[in-house]
């Protein structure tokens, strides 16, 4: 069972928020610095904030301070939260409610950038939204919906950064927008469409993090200036996961896997940070997400293991993690995003527990690991014989724990063998009937675990029916046949047949009828019938038969309230008397209809206003007596579909649950 849709495990893992302010740390002798302590006040989903996933922070011209979150853009005033959010319908709020950039102009509006509905301005005078979206064959649209990036230069236009087409500039005083995307006929085209940081640097460079490395815009130009990649770095180049620009032009990147990149103004590598096993000095993790030099001039790392502060003269690494049992310290360790305030407060985004606000005149927190699971993010669970559960995290790899003795033991000492999974970043598990563990990894495919403890590793081989389409592995299925249906990260759906070995890999995203939408599947559920639902991330949700070819893709509609309620589907399944319900972005949704008829088949949408306690829906588990379990950012919810009562338990309120009836 997973946990929630492995897309977060490739780009973000659940996130919430922190806030730290400075003091300047001296290295000790050794090389090791000094952690200088700090008290965190937390400011979480018990306090009104919509969801722990805070991707930006932003505090404008009045003094409001706004947080993206997975699930609406909130207003904070220092005691009230105030959210705006997606509404179907309506033409003047949010599109949608995955944030994942805030930005203030010269007339104090904000721009807002939607991971799955656009750009958004946030209009002060108004209190309203006007929203900039693609329009098929509009002139003057956007190139995509996906928007993940976006700055403001010193002209009042907006550079908009998408997560499949390229750069777009939008003038807002003419409304023109000029699309700059990736040409291969023009070398000195945009390097990769895929965007995923933004940056400003002084005189008005403009620089462009994608998934193949960083390109340099000069103020004027159109030619973009391709920066050399990382010694060593995989072809392509590096995949870029966070850009920041210092007031003197020195730039600073976050590698996927590659650590912290120092270029100079002029883009040339000067240094390079990576994380040494057993340096208590070296960079925490490898992936960076966010980074900031603050107004003392100290730089702020953030990466998946918390937050360091970098000694630029050295070299050496202070770390502040999360430590159980100490309220004062961060709520989390994997970091997502930095941001100073007027006042010197540094907002630490974080990846699952909500906002911290530390005062600059105290130094009062401490760093500790927890033994076993180390802070690290759950991912998955399966049963182990005994009573005992499998238990899959990211970096923790696999263990086999007892509940009641508390014996935990990983699966390479089981196994007797180092590396026995090839990756410890495990994302999925599923048991199937005969007993046998599949075991997904997020770079080095499958393993499966007999019953007898003989362990099989499934790598990758595109085009061959003896391997998988790609290493990242997203979900996991086990069918009533015995097929084994794969969903990975960026190759699609495959599906294998255990007594053979052989692997069919689904065609995917090419045009023709058949081939599943996305290349990146999140969850599988299978009918009585054998046909088969695929979850996607980003594409909504496929109706395939028993062999895999697709039937119809569901996708939302703006202008159609029965169409599916959002694109990013997290889970799906079919209950006890046969009904499928899909988990995804924006809502719960029932499907009405039967596959058989995929043509009249319609959703049914439960939101907000249907009593859920938010928006985002990451699964849905049928117990035996029909109702469903939900998860979701405010905590687990019951929905008993004969009476559509809806009943949330908050982790602050235990059982003492609250309880909401739908209309009929």
């Amino acid at each position: 069972m997973q946990t929630r849709g492995m897309h977060a495990a490739y780009l973000r893992a659940c996130c919430g928020l922190l806030i730290v302010g400075f003091a300047c740390v001296q290295p000790a002798a050794g090389g090791v610095a000094e952690q200088s302590p700090a008290v965190f006040e937390h400011l979480t989903t018990a306090d009104g904030l919509p969801q722990g996933t805070v991707t930006a922070t932003l505090e404008d011209s009045q003094g409001f301070v706004w947080f993206g979150t997975e699930d609406g853009l909130v207003r904070y005033d220092g005691h009230r939260l105030v959210r705006y959010g997606y509404q179907r319908g309506a033409a003047d709020e949010l599109p949608g409610n995955w944030i994942q950039a805030i930005a203030e102009d010269s007339h104090h509006d904000l721009w807002i950038a939607v991971a799955d509905g656009g750009l958004a301005r946030w209009n002060r005078n108004t209190d309203r939204f006007t929203v900039f979206r693609r329009g098929a064959g509009v002139s003057g649209s956007l190139a995509s919906d996906s928007v993940v990036a976006l700055l403001i230069d010193d002209a009042d236009r907006v550079w908009v950064g998408t997560r499949d087409s390229g750069l777009d500039l939008l003038d807002p005083h003419t409304g023109h927008i000029e699309h700059l995307p990736h040409d291969p006929k023009r070398a000195d085209s945009l390097i990769d469409n895929h965007i995923k940081s933004l940056a400003r640097g002084p005189g008005g460079v403009i620089w462009v993090g994608t998934d193949v490395g960083v390109d340099r815009l000069l103020p004027g130009s159109r030619s973009f200036l391709h920066c050399p990649a990382a010694p060593g770095a995989p072809a392509p180049s590096e995949q870029v996961l966070s850009l920041y620009v210092d007031a003197d032009g020195t730039v600073w990147e976050g590698v996927l896997d590659g650590g912290l990149l120092r270029r100079d103004s002029g883009g040339r590598i000067t240094d390079h940070f990576r994380h040494v096993a057993g340096s208590a000095s070296s960079l925490a993790n490898d992936n960076v997400r966010a980074i900031l030099k603050d107004s003392e001039g100290h730089l702020w790392v953030g990466t998946e293991a918390g937050l360091d502060l970098l000694d630029a003269t050295t070299g050496v690494f202070t770390h502040y993690r999360h430590k159980d049992g100490d309220p004062g310290s961060l709520i989390d360790s994997y970091i997502m995003s930095l941001y100073q305030d007027a006042q010197g407060l540094l907002w630490v985004g974080t990846g699952d527990d909500g906002v911290d606000r530390w005062n600059p005149r105290s130094w009062n927190f401490g760093s500790y690991r927890p033994e076993w699971l180390e802070n690290r993010l759950v991912t998955a669970f399966a049963d182990a014989d005994k009573g005992r559960i499998w238990v899959a995290s990211l970096g923790g790899g696999l263990v086999r724990f007892d509940p009641r003795t508390g014996q935990h033991d990983d699966i390479d000492r089981i196994l007797g063998r180092p590396g026995a999974l090839g990756d410890s970043r495990v994302t999925s598990l599923e048991l199937d009937a005969g007993g046998t563990l599949w075991i997904g990894t997020l770079t080095a495919g499958i393993r499966s675990l007999s019953a007898d403890g003989r362990l099989s590793a499934y790598g990758v081989a595109p085009g061959s029916d003896r391997g998988l389409s790609a290493p990242g592995i997203m979900s996991l299925y086990a069918a009533r046949d015995g097929r084994i249906w794969i969903g990975t990260h960026g190759g699609g759906a495959n599906v294998l047949d255990p007594s053979s070995g052989k692997v069919v890999q689904l065609p995917f995203e090419s045009g023709d009828s058949g081939a599943v939408s996305s290349r990146n599947v999140t969850a599988f559920a299978e009918e009585a019938s054998g046909n088969m639902w695929l979850a996607t991330d980003g594409e909504g949700l496929d109706l395939a038969d028993s062999s895999g070819h697709v039937l119809r893709v569901f996708r939302h509609v703006d202008e159609d309230a029965m169409s599916l309620p959002g694109n990013n589907v997290y889970g799906v399944t079919v209950d006890p008397s046969g009904q499928v319900w899909v988990a995804t972005n924006r809502g719960l949704a029932r499907v009405l209809g039967r596959s058989a008829h995929p043509d009249a088949i319609r959703f049914e949408t439960f939101g907000r206003a249907e009593g859920l306690a938010d928006d985002v829906v990451y699964g849905v588990v049928p117990d035996a007596l029909g109702r469903l379990w939900i998860s979701g950012n405010s905590g687990l919810t019951r929905y008993d579909p004969p009476t559509r009562s809806f009943r949330t338990y908050h982790v602050q309120h235990g059982l003492q649950g609250e309880e909401f009836v739908t209309g009929a």
